[in-house]
């Protein structure tokens, strides 16, 4: 359930100004170079887990669904890194 923008119930907010900067850092970073994906998948890993998790009915479909949100974001980075070098 989302409480405010922002915000879900029973998560931490990730909007807090000292996580922005190294989360703008990782990204930029992960943009350049997609092996630095890792600090993003380590830091986003566990919220987004238990975010599906609350909304699947096992925890195998909740682990497989985090999987997917990951693989495509790192699908959009690749993507967007071809795309630049164009």
């Amino acid at each position: 359930m989302i409480d405010s923008p922002g915000t879900i119930s029973g998560l931490p907010s990730i909007h807090r100004p000292d996580e922005l900067a190294g989360e703008w850092a990782d990204i930029e970073a992960a943009k350049e170079h997609p092996t630095a994906f890792a600090p993003l998948y380590q830091r986003y890993r566990d919220r987004i887990y238990a975010y599906i998790r609350t909304r699947t009915p096992n925890e195998e479909d909740a682990s497989d669904l985090t999987q997917q949100v990951f693989l495509r974001a790192l699908d959009a980075l690749v993507v967007r890194q071809a795309n630049s070098e164009q």
